[in-house]
């Protein structure tokens, strides 16, 4: 499930202020957020993690390489079936 940059903010500020204990944390999500769903323990580190790596809690974006002889290739496959 992807979260938003608030929920995100609110995962990471909740995980350091339980000592980055995941189980501290949930429980306090839990009773701070009652009506949102409560993440798993993993993702709390996880978000942490990527959190302190990136120094942004935003995804890095996909770079696509573009190969127009592959694309040629892949269409006439499928136009010859």
């Amino acid at each position: 499930m992807p979260y938003s940059d608030e929920e995100k903010c609110d995962i990471v500020r909740i995980f350091y202020k339980n000592n980055n204990n995941a189980n501290a944390a949930r429980e306090a999500y839990r009773r701070t957020f009652p009506l949102r769903a409560i993440p798993a323990k993993n993702t709390f580190k996880n978000i942490e993690r990527a959190f302190r790596i990136r120094k942004t809690l935003r995804r890095k974006r996909r770079t696509v390489l573009v190969d127009p002889e592959e694309e040629l290739h892949i269409l006439l496959y499928f136009e010859g079936r």
